[in-house]
């Protein structure tokens, strides 16, 4: 609860900065006051950027309405998918007579050799 509320007052302030330095870069008419000003922005929305991204991950943290979290078997989810991938994707092998490629997902075409 309290990040929640720290992100929040965070955004609303970096708002009242930005919105305040548009204002002055509007009404300046110095390049280097308005330097100065543009990176002002960058910095502030730079660090909105940050408090939405602590805020996703915290939300792929949270537990959910009932206040546990899921616990997944990771490891058979990956050992599936590189199973179900080598499956579709196995690597063509090549002999060295014939030059042809060999194997799943391999063309009918001869390899030519190259002669210097």
């Amino acid at each position: 609860m309290l990040d929640r509320v720290l992100r929040h007052n965070l955004r609303n302030r970096m708002n009242v900065v930005m919105g305040h330095t548009e204002v002055a870069l509007v009404e300046t008419e110095s390049e280097t006051v308005r330097e100065s000003l543009e990176s002002v922005l960058r910095a502030a929305a730079d660090l909105l950027s940050i408090s939405d991204s602590a805020r996703e991950f915290r939300s792929t943290l949270a537990p959910d309405d009932h206040g546990s979290v899921e616990l997944r078997n990771v490891a058979a989810q990956v050992e599936t998918v590189v199973s179900e991938y080598l499956s579709e994707h196995r690597e063509p092998r090549f002999s060295k007579k014939s030059r042809r490629v060999r194997g799943p997902g391999a063309t009918n075409c001869s390899r030519s050799r190259s002669r210097n």
